[in-house]
């Protein structure tokens, strides 16, 4: 029972080390990207099977693959069919955010989702679970996943072969991302600051 006039909403930035390459120095464009922990909400599982079988291998960027994780992606994907990138620096991600297919980013529970926003800004489309804060961070897309389908999911992948699509997700990821920034955020917070001090003197 919180009067709204007394809410306010300030969203996180995402850092400008995230944007296009002219030449990105690698090719994995038959790569699919999956960003942070692999805890179960994340859906990882999920992911390695919807690409089980097909043309596409996975670049992981997140905690080393454990023993465990290493044997299941090499039965399932084969050994070519996957990479892992861990304690890499953003300007490292951002080339592999520049060179890859696209983002899957499958998870159930998000506070937020920065590595959505990193993706639009460099320009890759994201596949991403309808679920949690995600849909008020990407904003509109025609790559949202209504529940955990690996037959949805497949069907996202190849709209991204027409290259109408891909030029129009990557134009709208663009506009999206440019609404947060961190310098955007840190004057909201002033404002309210400012607000809250007038409201005590």
């Amino acid at each position: 029972e919180i009067a709204p006039k007394k809410i306010r909403v300030i969203y996180n930035g995402v850092s400008e080390v995230f944007r296009p390459l002219v030449c990105p120095r690698q090719d994995m464009s038959d790569y699919v990207l999956f960003v942070g922990s692999r805890a179960a909400y994340k859906n990882f599982d999920f992911l390695v099977e919807s690409l089980t079988g097909s043309s596409f291998r996975l670049a992981i960027v997140g905690a080393p693959v454990t023993e465990d994780e290493k044997n299941k992606l090499d039965h399932l994907l084969g050994q070519e069919g996957w990479k892992a990138f861990s304690h890499i620096s953003d300007e490292a991600l951002n080339e592999l955010y520049n060179s890859v297919y696209c983002l899957a980013y499958p998870s159930s529970y998000e506070g937020f989702g920065i590595p959505v926003l990193e993706a639009q800004r460099a320009g890759c489309p994201v596949i991403a679970l309808r679920a949690s804060s995600i849909p008020e961070v990407i904003g509109e897309t025609p790559l949202m996943l209504d529940n955990l389908s690996i037959e949805a999911f497949k069907k996202k992948l190849g709209w991204l072969n027409s290259e109408t699509v891909r030029e129009e997700v990557m134009r709208s990821g663009f506009e999206n991302a440019a609404r947060f920034s961190w310098g955007k955020m840190t004057r909201q917070y002033v404002e309210l600051y400012q607000e809250l001090g007038d409201g005590l003197s």
